[in-house]
Parts: structure tokens; C-alpha cells; sequence
């Protein structure tokens, strides 16, 4: 059995893909504070939500982060020719790109999830 507190997953949720902090708690039995997964869980919900940068990205995440890089190179937020972001908060903004899942921080978004 996995013990982990709710302040443990809120603090992962930032960097991990939309849907993360939802899925440990629907998984797992919530008592008070703490979230209990058994490990099978755990397994399969750390091999989803693993950090992106662990990952090796495949030719379409490629070709998907070099389409969402143009737009961002034209961005007000864009930093370092468009390979980092004024609102993007943690690092490898590259691989964040990558991931389909996810959106551009602006708001409104100029590229989303598929």
C-alpha cells in the first residue's frame, strides 16, 4: 500500500498533465489527509503521469513540438526565441510542448490540447 498526502500530490500536480491530481485521488481511498493506492495502482498512475522528461519523446511529439515552437516564437510571453515562457513555471517547456495533452499557458491559449 502506497501512502501519499494530499499535499504531496498538489505539489506534483503543476508539473504533471491535466488530470493527474484527479486520478490518484479517484484511485485510491482517501482517509482524512492521506490518499492509500495499492501498488498496482500506483504502478499504472506513476507509468501515465511520469514526468515528460523522463520519457523519450516519438516522431509525433516531435513534429507536434516543433508546430506549437513556431507559434511560440511569435508570442509576447516567448523568452529565449521562443524556447522558454514568461508563464510557463517549470522547466523543459520544450517537452511540455510536446505532450498533447497539454495547452499554452496564455490565456487565451494559442495552441491546445488535441
Amino acid at each position: 500500500m502506497i501512502k501519499l498526502t494530499k499535499q504531496q500530490i498538489e505539489a506534483k500536480s503543476h508539473i504533471r498533465p491535466a488530470g493527474y491530481m484527479e486520478d490518484i485521488i479517484s484511485a485510491g481511498r482517501l482517509e482524512g489527509d492521506a490518499v492509500y493506492l495499492d501498488e498496482s495502482d500506483w504502478a499504472r498512475l506513476r507509468s501515465k503521469y511520469q514526468p515528460v522528461a523522463e520519457k523519450v519523446l516519438n516522431h509525433d511529439e516531435i513534429e507536434l513540438a516543433k508546430k506549437r515552437f513556431e507559434i511560440c516564437k511569435g508570442c509576447d510571453n516567448s523568452r529565449d526565441d521562443g524556447f522558454a515562457c514568461k508563464l510557463h513555471k517549470s522547466c523543459c517547456f520544450g517537452r511540455y510542448r510536446a505532450n498533447p495533452v497539454n495547452k499554452c499557458p496564455a490565456d487565451p491559449p494559442k495552441w491546445g490540447p488535441l
